[in-house]
């Protein structure tokens, strides 16, 4: 069968060698009264995250519904990395 023309062509098929990126998405739940302190020692973390091989992302957010819901994303390069 050729699926050249078909809209999902890799569907079915092994993705091993088409992985661009690792996420790795990290979702917390803080006290109240601790909010500040993670908060300080992630965005302290951030820079040298930043700098590692294969690091492409690091940001770190604050749930704007929920103070005490804190959430680190990175995406790295996985050829570097892996």
């Amino acid at each position: 069968m050729d699926d050249s023309n078909s809209a999902f062509p890799d569907v079915g098929r092994p993705i091993a060698g088409k992985i661009s990126m690792i996420l790795v998405i990290i979702r917390m739940r803080v006290l109240d009264e601790k909010r500040m302190e993670l908060s300080q020692t992630i965005a302290s973390l951030i820079g040298s995250i930043r700098t590692e091989k294969g690091c492409q992302r690091c940001d770190f957010f604050q749930s704007m519904e929920d103070e005490n819901e804190l959430c680190l994303l990175e995406e790295w390069d996985p050829r570097k990395t892996l």
